[in-house]
Formats: structure tokens, C-alpha cells, sequence
């Protein structure tokens, strides 16, 4: 039987708006950015991902998804106006607990989308994702961080 490598594509939609409202002193340093609170996080962050791979947390700030050592994970950030009035775009991932080994670092190819490569075929990783918000005009409004927990289930 041949192995199938797949790709789990993960759209992060993100409320720039709501985020600027609710941090109107947000930081526009990408070193020192600003978190996100578990209260504005319910309301402005929102990862998705294909029914097939996504196991619980579709639509929220934490996402448990199905995936096999060799599969791929490719993350894309956008605004709720899909980058037409302001653009959510990430600059960097960080991890911070759980399996360090559960996936390569991810790596940015392309304009915005970052990539990884699935090492395990079980376990999580908590990390964050650090993100600007960007004007029409490519001004940063504000950088923001979060952590969210990846669950991988093979």
C-alpha cells in the first residue's frame, strides 16, 4: 500500500478591527509585541481548516487536527476584510512547551504562508504566533502575540 503525504492548510482569520479597538496602545514593535487576552482571543482569533483534518476547535483560537509523521501543516493569517482594508500578516513562530520534536520549524515560502513538516505521529506543542496589522497603506497598527496548542492525532 503507497503512503499519502497530505497537507493541512490552517487559515487563521483574524478581527484586526476588534483587535484595535480593544488595544488601542497595542505595540508596533515586532521584539516587544502585545498579547492577546483568552477574552478578546474567543472574539478575534479564528483558526480553520479542511473537515477532514480538523478533529475539535474549528473556528477558534486552538485547533486539535488529524495529521501522520510526513504530512504537511502550511499556516496563512488574514483579516476579516480578507486583507482588503486592513491585513493580518505573521512574522513569527515561537515554541514554547509540549513536543519540540512534533514538527519541523516552521518556515515562511512564499508572500505568507509558513510551512512544516509533521516529525511524530502524536502529541502537542504550544507555541506562539506573532502577527502585525497592517493599513492599505502598509503602516503597522499594532503587533500582537498568541499561544496556541497544537494537538496532532495520527
Amino acid at each position: 500500500m503507497a503512503s499519502v503525504v497530505n497537507t493541512i492548510k490552517i487559515l487563521t482569520v483574524i478581527d484586526c478591527q476588534t483587535l484595535i479597538n480593544e488595544y488601542p496602545n497595542a505595540s508596533t514593535s515586532e521584539s516587544s509585541p502585545t498579547g492577546i487576552s483568552l477574552s478578546n482571543l474567543k472574539k478575534t482569533i479564528y483558526m480553520v481548516t479542511s473537515d477532514p483534518d480538523e478533529l475539535s476547535g474549528q473556528a477558534s483560537d486552538n485547533l486539535e487536527i488529524g495529521a501522520h509523521q510526513g504530512d504537511t501543516i502550511t499556516w496563512r493569517a488574514t483579516s476579516l476584510s480578507l486583507d482588503t482594508d486592513l491585513q493580518a500578516e505573521f512574522y513569527e513562530f515561537r515554541f514554547r512547551g509540549g513536543d519540540r520534536n512534533l514538527i519541523t520549524d516552521p518556515m515562511i515560502v512564499g508572500h505568507d504562508i509558513w510551512m512544516s513538516f509533521v516529525q511524530a505521529d502524536k502529541g502537542y506543542l504550544t507555541y506562539d504566533w506573532k502577527f502585525k496589522i497592517l493599513s492599505r497603506r502598509g503602516d503597522v497598527l499594532g503587533c500582537f502575540y498568541w499561544d496556541p496548542r497544537i494537538t496532532i492525532v495520527g
